[in-house]
């Protein structure tokens, strides 16, 4: 049986959600577009929301001690571009 995190989140580039958590986390991505311009949600945007979800988990992990950040869980403070190029 495959893992949950070798599930494909964006099928057009090939990209599963172990490699879409590594070009996150290596390249402290915190937006949307900044994610689009790795190869990701970048052509029929199907996986935006998936996407998305694993951009917040990402964030929120890498934030958590900061005294200043607030959770998405909690409504964040810092404003997430929801824009789909």
């Amino acid at each position: 049986m495959t893992a949950i995190s070798d599930m494909y989140i964006c099928i057009c580039n090939g990209i599963n959600e172990d490699k879409l958590k590594e070009i996150i986390n290596e390249n402290k991505i915190t937006s949307m577009p900044e994610l689009q311009r790795f190869g990701v949600c970048d052509n029929c945007s199907s996986c935006f929301d998936c996407s998305l979800e694993v951009l917040k988990e990402c964030v929120d992990e890498r934030f958590k001690n900061e005294e200043w950040y607030i959770s998405t869980k909690e409504g964040c403070h810092w404003d997430i571009n929801y824009e789909v190029n």
